[in-house]
């Protein structure tokens, strides 16, 4: 025969598992739970336009006046290129993308601009048409993600960006072997 002592401490871990499962939920959930608890609201139509228009000032900037980048990066910038250690405050990231190859033709699409409150994030692909210092065309293309927080102006300036290529890794030249 069973102890009720038993039985009840059974009963009590089933409702502990059931309510431990029932509570787990997708990251996105949670990170809506964290950003409403703290009282924080979902980004306005105008935050994702002004985000939005951020990125086409950023691909514009690149393509015609690199200087400019300076007005659009938070002072804690981060960037983390393909390949390469990242490259850490304002002024180390706007002396890389000025030394960055020469671009042709830029696009990037915006396929997700998600937030909460001063916090957002993008992610998208993107495609780079560019010459190197010894004129040899090249082509990139692949995915990015950034964050942007939002400004006392109300201005929503890069503070993070990491992209990567999507196109395959070349293959080893048999000749070098």
């Amino acid at each position: 025969m069973t102890s009720p002592r038993f039985v009840l401490l059974g009963v009590l871990f089933c409702t502990t598992v059931i309510a431990g499962c029932a509570r787990q939920s997708s990251p996105d959930a949670q990170v809506a739970q964290q950003g409403t608890a703290a009282g924080a609201a979902p980004l306005s139509d105008q935050d994702v336009n002004d985000i939005k228009a951020m990125i086409d000032r950023w691909v514009d900037d690149a393509l015609t006046k690199r200087d400019d980048f300076t007005n659009i990066m938070a002072p804690d910038m981060i960037l983390q290129p393909s390949n390469a250690a990242p490259i850490v405050g304002h002024d180390a990231s706007v002396a890389y993308l000025k030394a960055y190859p020469t671009m042709t033709k830029f696009t990037a699409t915006k396929d997700e601009v998600v937030g909460r409150g001063d916090l957002a994030y993008v992610r998208g692909t993107y495609a780079i048409d560019a010459v190197l210092a010894d004129k040899t065309p090249v082509h990139e293309k692949g995915t990015f993600l950034e964050i942007h927080r939002k400004q006392a102006d109300g201005s929503w300036p890069y503070t993070r960006l990491i992209w990567h290529s999507t196109d395959p890794v070349p293959a080893a030249d048999a000749a070098k072997k």
